[in-house]
């Protein structure tokens, strides 16, 4: 067990570590009663700070964009971390990317509010923003320092994404903005300049459940979701791609020969080739796996 210290306060918390074993988390630093730290809730809190920790500079204080409270919410392999941090005076927050010591605004879609969630290896970052007038809340994909509205789905108008791969394929939800902080919506995919895709219209027939949420996909294109009975029960989900690098899953029958199916086609432009395009064509035959008694919603 190793003692990564503070950043001058009595406590800190290290909640995020990379294959490389760097550490991000968050320290106190202090009380200040009149602070809102808490700018969705009103309330004061003791004062945070992230920090980015290695062996060789030990804790660094990442800092924040001029307000006084800021968290960590994501590290790559790279080292590169995001979260988000309060404004000056305490009354919006933004996302934040960290690399290298440059602490950068990820900016929003026209609202007020932003966080930045995860990226990938490549530095893809992703998030929420509100957009004009705080009406809505949408996912976004910051690339190349340009931010992408991923919209919602058909007759929706808030979603939210928490999940990216290497192959910059982005998985979140769509729902009526004001079941938001409940999670209950459509689970949705976004790849190859999107639109949007209800991935419950990807799932083989048949299922009790509706993929509410997805918060995570891994370089497999296997997605980590939240799925709802009919009775409101919640389930654990996870949705396997019937695709070549699935081909003892059982239930799916892919075969290489189905033309449009075969993985060789996946498009050359895409950074992870080993890892298919999860288009509708070949996702048709997901597979749904529940674990009773797991449930949990958006993390915000």
């Amino acid at each position: 067990m190793h003692d990564l210290g503070t950043l001058g306060g009595s406590d800190a918390i290290a909640s995020l570590v990379n294959d490389r074993g760097q550490v991000a988390g968050v320290s106190y630093t202090g009380i200040d009663p009149s602070t809102n730290c808490n700018v969705l809730f009103n309330s004061s809190v003791l004062i945070t700070h992230p920090f980015y920790w290695d062996k060789k500079n030990g804790m660094v204080d990442i800092g924040t964009l001029g307000g006084t409270c800021a968290g960590p919410n994501a590290i790559n392999n790279r080292g590169q971390v995001v979260g988000d941090s309060n404004l000056a005076g305490d009354s919006s927050f933004h996302g934040f990317t960290w690399d290298q010591g440059v602490l950068s605004d990820v900016g929003t879609l026209g609202g007020n509010y932003s966080a930045a969630v995860w990226l990938n290896d490549a530095g893809d970052v992703i998030g929420f923003s509100t957009t004009p007038g705080d009406q809505y809340v949408h996912g976004y994909l910051r690339r190349h320092d340009v931010m992408i509205d991923l919209g919602t789905l058909p007759g929706e108008h808030c979603s939210n994404v928490w999940g990216i791969n290497a192959s910059e394929q982005i998985v979140g939800g769509s729902l009526d903005c004001q079941t938001l902080q409940n999670g209950s919506g459509h689970a949705s995919l976004w790849e190859n300049g999107g639109p949007m895709v209800d991935l419950n219209t990807l799932v083989a027939s048949g299922s009790d459940l509706t993929v509410t949420y997805a918060f995570f996909i891994n370089d497999r294109g296997e997605i980590a979701a939240q799925g709802a009975l009919s009775n409101g029960d919640t389930h654990a989900v996870v949705l396997i791609p019937c695709n070549g690098n699935h081909l003892v899953v059982e239930g799916c029958d892919f075969d290489m020969g189905e033309g449009s199916n075969d993985v060789s086609q996946t498009s050359p432009a895409r950074r992870d080739t080993a890892t298919p395009a999860l288009a509708p064509s070949l996702l048709r035959r997901m597979s749904p796996h529940r674990f009773p008694g797991a449930a949990f919603g958006p993390r915000f």
